[in-house]
């Protein structure tokens, strides 16, 4: 039986391996933290698209919004037109009462003469019937 020899390596070609064990494993790390990056480059345009629509949206909606100065200008305007519309409300109605007053004035003084009349023509009935002189 015969003792089967070892290989022998140099020390030359063991720090050659090495290297090149590191070298290999180097080349993957930075492959994959190449890609990692490409991920998250892509990742981030995807992110800052959305972003860019949104305010895209945002200052579109901005023309749908009414701003405070116009509102509280709109506001002011209805007051004015609501107070306008009371006075004039106010005024219709004010007429309305004199003329109830007038014809109300002109009721009674009827009554009043139409009292006055019923007495006179008794009294000229109760003078020709010979009743009073």
């Amino acid at each position: 039986m015969t003792i089967a020899e070892p290989e022998t390596v140099t020390l030359r070609e063991y720090i050659d391996a090495i290297l090149a064990e590191r070298e290999k494993a180097l080349g993957i790390a930075f492959a994959a933290q190449k890609e990692a990056l490409e991920i998250a480059s892509h990742t981030l345009e995807l992110r800052l698209e959305k972003l860019n629509e949104l305010r895209q949206e945002v200052t579109s909606d901005r023309g749908n919004f009414i701003t405070r100065e116009k509102y509280e200008s709109d506001v002011h305007t209805k007051q004015l037109e609501k107070l306008a519309l009371i006075e004039k409300h106010n005024a219709a109605l004010e007429v309305i009462q004199k003329w109830q007053n007038q014809m109300e004035g002109t009721l009674i003084f009827l009554r009043w003469v139409s009292g006055s009349g019923v007495i006179a023509l008794g009294l000229t009935l109760l003078r020709l019937g010979g009743i009073i002189r």
